[in-house]
């Protein structure tokens, strides 16, 4: 039997990937240019407006892109055809779903509070590096400090990005009478996003911050109960209309999956996988046998025999 290709994702989540990169690469560029000019922390004290150009108007489009993410499932929700089934199907949809079938054109919420959210965050982290190079000892230090600058600002950007996402999925959600919102988190995130897959809030509630597969749930003040979880996260939300219980289901299995098997990328320790692994399997994991004796013997070995890396094709994004 063959396995069916896998599906790309459609042109909005391809299209908001590359807005996350393109802003991210930008914010870095920025800097990168003023470190080759040889750095001083007047040079990077004077980037704060172009940066802080970048990720507005990054945020701006992203939250277009995340409403178009918000219409397509929309769209998706209405009864097809026009026959007997599909009116029997348009009466037993939840009211939420009926207003679905209405063509879907969004009032952008306004992202004024998020835009100077990111402007503080970019101001701040400006100003520690100038004070850094200021006190450097040698060039050297200082193209190190300004390093760091940077990586922390492409993590601005791209976090600032997926929460205008997230604020145009709402906002659809909202217009159209979503049923709810449900987290998506890819096959290698970390412990704590993959705990919050499939899980489902109504329309305007916040997700949890107290779940994860690890040791202890994640602090992050940054959070606001929607994606991103934390720094350079990639996780989703989707609007649902009537019943998602099957496609929540499947999330959460693969989730629980993921952790049996030590999917995640190396930022991730392997001791804090596999302590996870071990609990979940403990209390009852709910995998196929092979998948629950992988797991189990990559916990007494100390280690996952064939690696952590999502297999090619598995549903890694790009």
């Amino acid at each position: 039997m063959t396995t069916p290709p896998e599906q790309p994702p459609p042109p909005e989540e391809q299209a908001l990937v590359a807005l996350e990169e393109q802003a991210s690469h930008t914010v870095r560029h920025l800097v990168e240019a003023a470190i080759a000019a040889g750095i001083t922390a007047a040079a990077l004290l004077a980037l704060r407006d172009a940066v802080t150009r970048v990720v507005r108007a990054a945020v701006r489009r992203a939250v277009r892109v995340g409403a178009a993410l918000g219409a397509r499932g929309a769209r998706l929700a209405r009864p097809r055809g026009r026959g007997p089934r599909a009116r029997v199907a348009a009466r037993r949809r939840p009211q939420g779903a009926r207003r679905a079938r209405h063509p879907v054109s969004p009032r952008m919420p306004q992202t004024t509070i998020l835009e100077t959210r990111a402007a503080q965050e970019i101001r701040a982290l400006l100003d520690q590096g100038a004070a850094a190079v200021r006190s450097a000892p040698n060039q050297q230090a200082a193209r190190e400090a300004a390093e760091r600058v940077a990586s922390r600002l492409s993590a601005v950007a791209a976090t600032a990005v997926n929460q205008a996402a997230s604020m145009g999925v709402d906002a659809v959600a909202r217009q159209t009478g979503a049923d709810g919102v449900m987290w998506i988190a890819e096959r290698d995130a970390c412990l704590t996003c993959t705990a919050l897959s499939g899980q489902i809030v109504k329309v305007g509630e916040r997700f949890p911050q107290n779940r994860t597969f690890g040791d202890k749930p994640l602090l992050w003040l940054g959070f606001t109960g929607r994606p991103p979880r934390h720094p350079s996260c990639r996780c989703r939300v989707r609007a649902v209309w009537g019943d998602a219980q099957g496609a929540a289901d499947a999330l959460r299995r693969e989730a629980r999956r993921s952790v049996v098997r030590g999917f995640s990328l190396p930022s991730e320790s392997e001791p804090a996988r596999l302590r996870a692994a071990d609990r979940l399997l403990r209390r009852g994991a709910g995998l196929p046998k092979t998948v629950e004796e992988y797991g189990r013997d990559a916990v007494r070995a100390g280690r996952f025999p064939r690696g952590r890396a999502v297999p090619t094709g598995a549903g890694r994004r790009p």
